[in-house]
């Protein structure tokens, strides 16, 4: 693969990564957000298997099917057994509307691109200038971590600020060693796993999944 080819090819997926996201961001429903959410493991692990076939690199291969197994498709299934489970007559609610969340996101990408901007001249190789992109992608799921009330997007919003830091890995030095990949996969299907098993406990007996009522029992 050429290089021109590859810088393109880079550019391209980490666009449709923050497209993604922004669409999270919008996106109302439960199956529209997990569709939402496969699609951005998809263009995360895109990002490995691009760094790989640059640099003929079979492992790097084998660690983007392993993140795009983890990201688009185990993790986001047991978020949707969350939302299964614990959907109610009551619509989740945002502590803001749709218009402002994108506004948000749009000030979170000028601002990401504000502050990474400084970093890429610290960064090796062509796609260097893709990095605000990961840093937007982080920036967002942050503002979804503030806003959305549910506990299955809030599990949504870890995961797309697990993906936008994945992303800085994959710009920033092309991929960690896959041993690190794997322990840091495992580590985050583990995590989601426990708080899918909590958030199935607790609904029989509680009737309330929302994060602000959670914290007044809690009070």
């Amino acid at each position: 693969m050429s290089n021109s080819m590859y810088t393109n090819l880079f550019y391209t997926d980490a666009a449709a990564f923050l497209f993604t996201a922004v669409a999270i961001a919008w996106q109302k429903s439960d199956r529209g957000l997990i569709r939402l959410l496969r699609l951005a493991g998809v263009s995360l692990a895109t990002l490995p298997f691009l760094n790989g076939l640059k640099a003929s690199d079979l492992e790097m291969i084998l660690v983007s099917l392993a993140v795009l197994v983890i990201h688009a498709v185990v993790a986001p299934t047991l978020i949707a057994r969350v939302s299964v489970q614990v959907r109610s007559e009551r619509q989740s609610e945002r502590t803001v509307n749709s218009t402002s969340v994108l506004l948000l996101s749009g000030i979170s990408v000028m601002l990401a691109y504000l502050i990474a901007d400084k970093l890429t001249v610290i960064a090796d190789g062509s796609i260097a200038r893709a990095l605000p992109i990961s840093f937007g992608v982080i920036f967002i799921s942050v503002i979804l971590l503030i806003t959305r009330r549910q506990m299955a997007s809030t599990l949504i919003a870890f995961l797309l600020f697990d993906d936008g830091i994945s992303a800085v890995t994959y710009t920033l030095t092309g991929g960690v060693p896959s041993v690190i990949e794997l322990g840091v996969l495992l580590d985050v299907v583990s995590l989601i796993l426990v708080m899918v098993l909590l958030a199935i406990k607790i609904r029989p007996n509680l009737s309330i999944m929302e994060i602000d009522e959670l914290k007044e029992l809690h009070e």
